[in-house]
């Protein structure tokens, strides 16, 4: 394990963020926090889910230093022990200090990790520190100790109806490459160049490599976002050519070439330097799950029961800013009436896929059985009479495209990962449909509201990630 990153819902963050902030300019604060964690392929991956704030008496602030109180300590020891989630600790550094750890702090987080090792043992501890200078410009830094060793933290992404990403002093952040900056310059133009380097510095994970997966690869490539994860376990076929990017007239004479190496080599002719993790597998495996929660905003591209459902549970389990891209072709069975494209955004404190009604529960436990089992089902069907043969088994319906509209989708979701990477501009609506060709049925947007009896509403965010656990 290399590093951690760190991740806050924006409702948590708008109380956070005025407490440590309520002794500034020139004193400290601090509080406990809970979070969960799950190893991801390169970093430890940290969710926070409670804030433990200090009472009265908890915490003495001085000029330069902090200190915290044994009951508070012991409050927080006690709590974690009992959940079985993780322990953090962040505190703030007063104005035009660095948030680089003191000694001071050196010897806090070296105490509190053995501390803690007693009520929550083979689970990390956390520590943050945050600040920000005379201008309001947000600093951070932070490391975690697990299983023996400190990890330093790379990011802290505040995820909800914005997106921002804070990277540590310590960070990733390099110079960008000029060929990027040249490729770049209409954006940067508008947008500067920290837009730039905020898409250059992003990971983006895509599953699904079909009509718009790849039409939406294509565009992130074009944007330069520096390292793009793409997953799908389907190889090509003739009957995909009319959709599917990057491919050559070799390929459909060699058929069975995985989809996700088609678009690897697709991204390298286009920009060697991007990174592309190409992974042929399914999306709803322990590996790809490891590498889909390092990213840092997913976008769903498949017709399954299976993709809704994990995408908008990402969403809400690890933080994460997530789209999912649906497309459909309308006709009465003589003349086509509408190409409608149809995408859902989720993120903390979002409505998930359930409370919109947007799955079949049905066709999800089908898609969920082995293959023997859905053997059993379509025979069992088979031997029933018409009327009752839904009892048994539902056919999945084929859903019909062409590129151009894929590509179209593709377009539009890309605008939305831009506008969510670079924090210049932010799409808000949970739901956008849009009819490409009838101009007499207007955009619909609308926001749905969280469930009560939903289990997204009952204040999950952040809690499947608790080591090797998954919900």
């Amino acid at each position: 394990m290399k590093h951690a990153k760190i991740r806050i819902s924006k409702a948590n963050w708008d109380i956070l963020k005025p407490h440590l902030l309520s002794n500034f300019p020139k004193g400290e604060s601090a509080t406990f926090f809970e979070c969960g964690w799950k190893s991801g392929e390169n970093a430890l991956v940290i969710s926070i889910t409670s804030l433990n704030l200090p009472k009265d008496g908890d915490l003495t602030c001085g000029v330069s230093s902090i200190s915290l109180h044994e009951g508070y300590s012991l409050r927080q020891a006690l709590q974690v022990e009992k959940s079985g989630f993780a322990p953090g600790l962040i505190h703030s550094h007063p104005e035009g200090y660095h948030v680089t750890p003191s000694r001071i702090d050196d010897k806090m987080d070296a105490y509190y990790a053995e501390y803690f090792s007693t009520f929550a043992p083979e689970r990390p501890f956390v520590s943050l520190i945050y600040s920000e200078d005379e201008s309001k410009q947000p600093h951070f830094s932070g490391r975690v100790f697990w299983k023996g060793q400190w990890l330093d933290c790379l990011d802290f992404q505040i995820t909800g109806e914005s997106y921002q990403k804070l990277s540590a002093v310590l960070g990733n952040e390099g110079p960008i490459p000029e060929e990027v900056c040249n490729r770049l310059k209409r954006l940067t133009g508008v947008m500067g160049l920290d837009a730039a380097r905020r898409l250059w510095g992003a990971k983006v994970g895509i599953v699904g490599a079909g009509g718009t997966g790849s039409a939406l690869f294509h565009s992130l490539v074009r944007a330069c976002v520096g390292s793009i994860l793409i997953i799908d376990d389907d190889t090509l076929s003739v009957s995909n050519a009319e959709r599917i990017h990057g491919i050559h007239y070799q390929d459909l004479i060699e058929p069975g070439i995985p989809k996700v190496d088609i678009l690897k080599r697709f991204a390298h002719d286009i920009n060697p330097a991007i990174e592309v993790i190409a992974l042929k597998m399914s999306a709803n495996t322990d590996d790809a799950m490891k590498h889909l929660i390092e990213c840092d905003v997913i976008f769903g591209c498949t017709d399954t029961q299976v993709g809704k459902v994990l995408i908008s549970n990402i969403a809400t389990q690890f933080l994460i800013p997530t789209v999912h891209l649906n497309v459909a072709m309308e006709t009465d069975g003589k003349k086509l009436r509408g190409q409608v494209i149809q995408i859902n955004q989720y993120a903390p404190g979002r409505s998930c896929v359930y409370c919109r009604d947007i799955v079949n529960v049905r066709l999800l436990a089908q898609e969920l059985m082995s293959e023997s089992e859905r053997k059993a089902r379509r025979a069992q069907a088979n031997s029933v009479s018409p009327a009752k043969r839904d009892m048994y088994w539902i056919d999945e319906p084929v859903i019909h495209t062409v590129g151009s509209l894929t590509t179209i989708a593709a377009e539009y979701a890309s605008t939305i990962g831009i506008g969510i990477l670079t924090n210049c501009y932010g799409v808000q609506e949970e739901y956008f449909e849009l009819d490409t060709i009838a101009p007499s049925r207007p955009p619909v947007t609308f926001t749905v509201k969280k469930r009560s009896d939903c289990i997204c509403g009952r204040n999950l965010e952040g809690y499947s990630a608790q080591g090797d656990r998954w919900l």
